[in-house]
């Protein structure tokens, strides 16, 4: 353990540094006793796929942050120009939203990646074009159901 010495002023009141504290990166902001962990998995341009959980929502200019056993308190960090998208939940949960369908005034997309692949798709509105990923649904046709994703904008 080592010792910190803080500055004080010989008034005894609280000394001004005259800045704020810089906001947490998100390294501190993925933080496991959170308790908000969900099921992702994380799809990768090369091809790859890695099943763990997470505590994020979105996908960061620094890549998606992902517990895999056996170090399942430390978050492994998955950079971002190597993701396509990740999803967020299991194909598996009955509590999976339903399929508005293609009548639905939501914003539909086919989403097409470098490799070929391509999803269809529903995205929030008024996303910024400039984060680094975007927030859709993807639609799974053969079960009628829209599963939570975050697809990567560049």
């Amino acid at each position: 353990m080592s010792d910190v010495e803080t500055p004080q002023p010989a008034n005894g009141d609280a000394l001004s540094t005259g800045t704020a504290a810089p906001p947490p990166t998100a390294m501190q902001r993925a933080d496991p006793r959170h308790g908000t962990r969900v099921k992702v998995s994380v799809h990768r341009l090369d091809g790859g796929l890695e099943d763990g959980e997470s505590d994020a929502r979105i996908l960061s200019t620094e890549g998606f942050p992902i517990f895999t056993p056996p170090d399942s308190d430390r978050a492994r960090w998955i950079p971002a120009r190597d993701i396509k998208y990740v999803v967020l939940g299991s194909l598996d949960d009955p509590n999976l939203a339903s399929d508005p369908g293609d009548k639905s005034p939501e914003r539909k997309a086919i989403l097409r990646f470098r490799d070929g692949e391509w999803i269809a798709a529903y995205m929030e509105s008024g996303q910024s074009a400039d984060s680094a990923g975007l927030s859709i649904k993807i639609r799974l046709t053969e079960r009628q159901r829209v599963i939570p994703a975050v697809a990567a904008s560049a």
